[in-house]
């Protein structure tokens, strides 16, 4: 089971994505300060940043894009792990 994650700027941008546990743990970095293209995708597999499978429930993704001017915006979404893996 994977979070798929689409994008599409208007300019490229600089990325952090990071995952959280419901008790607002950061738990895995999907993308610290990575180059992203206009448009792409990220995906979660589901693991931590030891690689090991999180338990079932709530996350939050954080999503934290930057210009090179300095402008930044931060999106937030969450995402359910429904079933153990």
């Amino acid at each position: 089971e994977y979070t798929f994650m689409s994008f599409d700027f208007i300019k490229g941008n600089v990325a952090n994505v990071e995952i959280y546990d419901a008790q607002g743990r950061l738990i895995k970095y999907l993308a610290r300060n990575q180059t992203l293209a206009n448009e792409g995708s990220l995906i979660w597999d589901g693991s931590n940043e030891n690689g090991s499978r999180v338990r079932r429930g709530y996350y939050l993704i954080r999503f934290e894009i930057f210009d090179l001017s300095g402008k930044k915006e931060i999106f937030k979404e969450s995402v359910a792990v429904t079933f153990d893996f």
